[in-house]
């Protein structure tokens, strides 16, 4: 996988070795955001008309979360759009810091979502509705695991190469779909022996994924905001200069 990664890099994305160039960095964020946004409205809509067809409360909750996957990819490509203008009088540091902004924005919409979907989970649990799922339903839904657990490879390894925050937050955010899709369809087998409940209970825990989520991208947007301490790699880099100039 890491191997295609960086071959789709190299085809579609200009100069994708000077990694550290803002324009570069943000083709980087712009095709993972593309990516993203195109594969995730085409499981949203299946998701969402097979949870529809079946009455399925929670496959209804995980196809939201799955849009709500569609929206943050957006947050990210806008705030990469931003982050590689140019320092001025206003922002004489630049714009960098906006990767980690638009991350701490996706936390924002996972939490959010996360709240809406909780409160419809517990009143399913409350008040049951039969739902049936064929065998050929549950194997399509589990299918779109695959798909999302290839795109959240895909964001995670485009992220590593420029070591961005905000395309690391959009892949755990891909990861806590396929767990929650996982859960989806434990809960679409229990419902064909009438275990109904489960569907709710199943809700409640996507919905406490979303949730853990948003708390994980935060706390690694919010370091960079605030002024965290260098890496060991950037001290030794700035050594090695500084012993390099004193030598001269």
């Amino acid at each position: 996988m890491k191997k295609f990664t960086r071959w789709i890099a190299a085809k579609l994305i200009k100069n994708h070795q000077s990694v550290n160039d803002l324009k570069v960095r943000a083709r980087y964020g712009t095709l993972e955001g593309w990516a993203s946004i195109v594969v995730n409205l085409l499981l949203f809509v299946i998701k969402i008309l097979v949870g529809l067809s079946i009455k399925s409360v929670s496959l209804i909750a995980d196809a939201v979360h799955t849009l709500a996957d569609s929206a943050t990819s957006g947050v990210v490509i806008i705030g990469f759009k931003i982050a590689k203008k140019p320092s001025d009088k206003e922002h004489p540091f630049g714009h960098g810091r906006m990767e980690s902004v638009a991350a701490l924005i996706v936390s924002v919409l996972l939490f959010i979502a996360g709240v809406e979907l909780l409160e419809k989970s517990i009143h399913t649990i409350v008040h049951p509705q039969a739902s049936a799922a064929s065998f050929g339903v549950i194997l399509l839904i589990a299918g779109t695991i695959i798909i999302k657990e290839l795109m959240s490879r895909f964001s995670y390894q485009l992220g590593e190469i420029i070591d961005s925050q905000a395309l690391k937050a959009d892949a755990l955010h891909h990861r806590s779909d396929v767990i929650a899709t996982a859960l989806v369809v434990v809960a679409l087998i229990a419902s064909r022996f009438d275990y109904n409940r489960i569907d709710g209970v199943m809700s409640v825990f996507v919905s406490l994924i979303i949730f853990y989520s948003a708390y994980s991208i935060a706390k690694e947007a919010v370091d960079p905001l605030l002024g965290e301490a260098p890496s060991k790699e950037m001290i030794k880099e700035i050594e090695s200069l500084a012993k390099a100039r004193a030598h001269r």
